[in-house]
């Protein structure tokens, strides 16, 4: 049955309610893989794959989010670099890192990703130009549940998750961050050059 056209009004509530249907949606993806990404018992299905192709398609796949905010979004991995792991658990990870530097980049804000061999691993970075995390909460931002002063709707799930899946590779994921500085967050994954 056709309602007929929609007021401002009508279109305006329609949009909150949307985007309040994708933030339940997150969390309760969120909330089930708690107990599947279990850094002890995870089951990777490894492969060896390159590292800015799987950057690319993280990016690709947020691009309409930094879009609407009109940030710039850089790229610095080298096309031979390549990363040892489970590439779905390890998209999943990066693009937590990602969706949270635009989150908290404001408008016209910029946002750089880079990547290099460092021995046996792969160092990677994600910066933003954010508020950056206070000094006092920076060791916590990887506790489950854990949201600090978030003013963004998120349950403090997303930085638990990739910690783990992270830390199931063998890797290690860290934060530096000055208080209206922005944040720089690490991966250090299994890999190297070809």
């Amino acid at each position: 049955e056709r309602l007929g056209k929609l007021t401002d009004l009508q279109k305006e509530k329609l949009d909150i309610m949307s985007k309040n249907v994708d933030k339940l949606t997150n969390l309760i993806n969120d909330m089930l893989q708690i107990p599947s990404i279990d850094a002890k018992e995870l089951e990777l299905r490894k492969e060896k794959f390159p590292a800015r192709e799987m950057i690319d398609e993280v990016v690709n796949d947020c691009r309409e989010l930094s879009d609407d905010k009109n940030q710039s979004v850089s790229i610095r991995v080298s096309k031979t670099l390549t990363v040892q792991g489970d590439k779905n658990l390890l998209e999943k990870a990066i693009k937590n890192v990602i969706v949270n530097a635009i989150r908290y980049t404001p408008n016209r804000g910029e946002i750089k990703i880079s990547a290099r061999a460092d021995g046996e691993k792969v160092h990677m970075k994600i910066s933003d130009t954010g508020p950056g995390i206070p000094e006092d909460e920076i060791e916590r931002i990887f506790d489950p549940f854990y949201t600090g002063d978030n003013k963004n709707g998120g349950m403090g799930l997303g930085l638990s998750i990739v910690k783990n899946i992270v830390e199931s590779h063998g890797g290690r994921v860290w934060a530096e961050s000055k208080a209206g500085k922005g944040s720089t967050f690490h991966i250090l994954l299994p890999g190297g050059k070809t």
